[in-house]
Formats: structure tokens, sequence, C-alpha cells
């Protein structure tokens, strides 16, 4: 299985400008048994070097020298690419297919993170276990806020859509996913290829399997709006507090 990071927006939303990334905003997270501030894309990374994950890819704005500076100092080893025009996180996942190539890949956007490293270990060991796509999400009072997922009767994972005006059910999506190499094939197939949730669609169409983890809500971080930061930051800390406390 390889890793593969969407860093390439801009970040406007979280009251940046474009010279600093929102990738590179700081969380809290646990390093050998004390809590120390990162950015969140090495929280990420972080956590697939963690489940034995070597070939890690990162998708990243050609102008960002700030992560690029970041990266090549702290993680050699990961793989850039480049999106060129911000042509969406659909567009920025279909640059990697080569790097891919025929594996299964975790996909996680660079501005957001499960703080659960057990559920994110989870997450790979089913998808590997099994052979099937994974989704995870979180429960909320503001399904149109956030990509939504559909459930059959049976609990079942019938389609996601991204932040409906009808939503399907009360779960969001959390933007970490266990992905099959096939989803690129899919992309061919839509029209339209800027945005992910279409082809996850269509991978459920042609009848490849998904099985689903509910994440806590507060175990899910994002830093994808300003107004929100604060908040965030300060989860982080309340999860690393309690993480220590329970070794």
């Amino acid at each position: 299985m390889k890793g593969l990071i969407t860093a390439a927006g801009k970040g406007t939303r979280s009251g940046l400008d474009g010279k600093f990334r929102k990738e590179m905003l700081p969380m809290y997270d646990i390093r050998e048994g004390k809590t120390v501030l990162r950015p969140i894309i090495d929280l990420i990374i972080n956590r697939m070097i963690e489940n034995r994950i070597e070939k890690i890819g990162i998708v990243l704005n050609p102008d960002d020298s700030i992560t690029k500076t970041y990266l090549a100092r702290e993680f050699p080893q990961v793989e850039l690419m480049f999106q060129e025009e911000p042509l969406g996180y659909g567009h920025a996942v279909s640059i990697a297919r080569d790097f891919i190539g025929k594996d299964s890949f975790i996909l996680n956007a660079g501005d957001g993170v499960i703080l659960n490293r057990k559920m994110y270990s989870e997450m790979i060991t089913d998808a590997s276990a099994g052979n099937v796509n994974v989704l995870a999400g979180f429960k909320t009072d503001h399904p149109k806020s956030y990509g939504n997922v559909e459930f059959s009767s049976m609990g079942k994972v019938i389609g996601v859509t991204e932040k409906p005006e009808h939503p399907k059910s009360d779960v969001a999506l959390c933007a970490t996913y266990v992905l099959e190499s096939e989803i690129f094939k899919c992309f061919e197939k839509l029209s339209v290829s800027n945005e992910l949730t279409p082809a996850i669609n269509e991978l459920i169409a042609i009848n490849r399997e998904f099985r689903f983890h509910l994440i806590p809500a507060e175990e899910w971080i994002s830093v994808g709006v300003a107004e929100k930061y604060s908040g965030t930051l300060q989860r982080s800390l309340d999860f690393c507090k309690y993480g220590l406390k329970k070794q």
C-alpha cells in the first residue's frame, strides 16, 4: 500500500493568502511520550510511516516553497508532484496515477487528520485484509456542510455526495480514504473529474466493496476554516493530554 496526500490548495477559507499554506498550520501531537507542535501535514505523514507505508506521494502547488522546504528537510523520502492549475480535489488525486500504479493507497487531504492512531491503523488493516475500499466519517448536526455518506438499510455504503442540499444521513466524510487503484479508471469515465466523490460513486456502481469506519467527531480535525482554527488547535491538545494519561 502507498500513501497519497493532497495539499495543493491555497487555503483562502483558512484566512491564508497563499504564501503560507494550510497544511503547514500547527497542531499538537504525541511524539516519544511528549506533546509537541507540528504542521498538520507532519501528523499525516507520521501516521503513514507508523503504519509501514514506505512510499508516500504529496501533491503540492508549484509555488508552495515553504512546504517544499519543510518536506525536503524533514521527509526527504517523499515524492512530490505538482498541480499546476487549481482544477479540484479529484484532479489533484488523478495526478498521482503513475505514482500509485496498481497499488491500493491511503489518501489524506493535507488539511485534516484522524487524531486516533489506532483508528487510522484499523482503516489500513481492514482494507489490506479484505482487499476493499474504506471510508471514514463522523456524526454531525450540520451534514449539509460536508461530504455526506448514504447507507442502505443494512448499513452498507451506497453513495457519497459533496455538501448535499438534502443529506441522506447525519454522517460526514473524513478526508481520509483507503482506495483501490481502480479509482483512476473511474476518473476516466467521468466527463468532469475535478471532484473525488463522483469517482467513489462510480466505484460503488461497479460493485466494488466499501467498508465504513465511524470516528468520534472530536477525533477528526481539519484546519479548513479560519473561524474554527483556535478550537481545532485546542482539540488536538486535549486529545494529546488524554492520550498521555492513558500511557
